[in-house]
């Protein structure tokens, strides 16, 4: 009688963890379902990555970004693609977008700037855009770490970045590049130099 007892009791014992271990799986994934479907439907407030464009005293375009602390000036004449910093990128162009084609976008004279922030300090490499040097000065831009990014791909083309780090922001940098006529690149050096923290 007692080994009967025991026996159900074990299978009462069984059946109690066996289901226990079934409602907190359907918790588990009912609760995870739940905090998807909150952040989901979070919304974004996409204008809080404008950035400000501006001018200064002496006539010149200054960029701020309000979001990630820094402002920078660059060239009258350039023209904005996107204006999003941090939800997309920053890019200016000095030339028409009429007049931009694959083939015809980086002729001799043209070129874009684009600005991002990362988590990553490096220019990645990649396949597609295979390169045949690359040199890299580790610098300091308005007293933050940097790296600078001289880039020479196989087919002939360059592209200068930066990667600054933003000491408002714990690791994440400021990424700048300009692709198109290297006798441009200084432009980008330009910009740099600009560069100031704000609210600090």
């Amino acid at each position: 009688m007692n080994l009967r007892n025991n026996k159900n009791q074990i299978e009462l014992v069984l059946s109690v963890i066996f289901f226990m271990a079934i409602g907190f799986v359907w918790y588990l994934i009912f609760s995870n379902k739940k905090e998807d479907t909150t952040i989901s439907q979070i919304p974004v407030n996409i204008d809080e990555y404008i950035g400000t464009i501006s001018s200064n005293v002496d006539g010149q375009n200054v960029y701020t970004s309000n979001k990630y602390n820094f402002q920078f000036i660059y060239p009258e004449e350039w023209r904005v693609g996107d204006n999003h910093l941090g939800y997309g990128t920053f890019q200016i162009f000095n030339y028409k977008e009429s007049e931009a084609t694959e083939t015809s976008v980086f002729q001799k004279g043209r070129n874009k700037v684009e600005i991002a922030i990362t988590s990553n300090n490096t220019v990645d490499t990649s396949p597609e855009y295979p390169e045949m040097n690359r040199i890299t000065k580790e610098i300091m831009v308005n007293g933050q770490p940097a790296t600078r990014f001289e880039i020479e791909m196989t087919g002939g083309g360059k592209i200068l970045s930066y990667k600054i780090l933003i000491p408002t922001i714990s690791n994440k940098y400021v990424s700048m590049s300009i692709y198109g006529d290297s006798s441009n690149f200084h432009i980008l050096d330009e910009i740099v130099k600009s560069l100031i923290w704000i609210h600090q």
